[in-house]
């Protein structure tokens, strides 16, 4: 998913039905207009759409925050395992491309102060032989955090990542726990799947005034005996 927050945030999906629907009546209830709009950030266009839809149905012409939150995951358990060229590319346009082409049809129209956040993972930092093209992609995406930093800085804009590692999303509910676990179960300083509201507290910190001097930076999930703050 993706989210475009100003004083009224619109729904961005790929999801149909009640899931969006359920997202836009919680936003209402706290006295937000929302906006729910279905889109495929794998297309080439769908950042500009995006953009153009936000500041239409808000009659603005700024944005102030952008998270992207959009991902595919593939699965793989051995390297000679056939490559499917169509999922292979279509999962790095959706983790890397993506975001870059929404970021970039942004910013323009963010005033200094703005923020972006991009949804990562820490398997972009240990590595996972289950996650092959997942971890790369997302290891992409800290770089393109960090370098787009070097540039957004000098315009009062930050861009920082949450490298997340297992949540408990409607997706994390069919993965194989065991795959999942093998490589992280002894990184974490707690055992536990992290919840989507911890999530949404350290995001909401990227985005407030509180993250001003932080900027270009992949905030890793708490881990034994490492820094919370990290550099790619």
């Amino acid at each position: 998913m993706l989210y475009f927050i100003g004083s009224d945030p619109p729904v961005m999906t790929r999801r149909k039905g009640s899931f969006a629907q359920e997202n836009v009546k919680k936003l209402e209830e706290l006295g937000d207009k929302t906006v729910a709009v279905q889109a495929d950030i794998s297309d080439s266009s769908a950042g500009k759409n995006l953009v153009d839809t936000a500041l239409k149905d808000f009659q603005t012409d700024t944005i102030d925050i952008i998270i992207n939150n959009a991902v595919i995951v593939s699965w793989s358990t051995n390297l000679q395992d056939p490559i499917n060229l169509a999922s292979f590319e279509n999962e790095y346009n959706v983790n890397v491309r993506g975001p870059q082409l929404l970021i970039q049809a942004t910013v323009p129209h963010m005033r200094p102060g703005g923020r972006i956040v991009n949804i990562s993972t820490i398997v972009a930092k240990v590595g996972s032989r289950y996650m092959l093209t997942y971890s790369a992609s997302k290891g992409a995406l800290n770089s393109l955090t960090v370098s787009l930093a070097e540039e957004l800085g000098p315009k009062s804009l930050a861009i920082n990542a949450m490298a997340l590692g297992p949540v408990e999303t409607d997706s994390y509910q069919t993965t194989d726990k065991n795959l999942l676990f093998h490589r992280l179960h002894d990184r974490r300083a707690d055992i536990r799947a992290g919840e989507p509201w911890e999530v949404a507290e350290v995001v909401l910190f990227f985005a407030s005034l509180m993250a001003s001097f932080v900027n270009g930076q992949v905030l890793l999930e708490p881990k034994k005996r490492s820094r919370v703050l990290d550099d790619v």
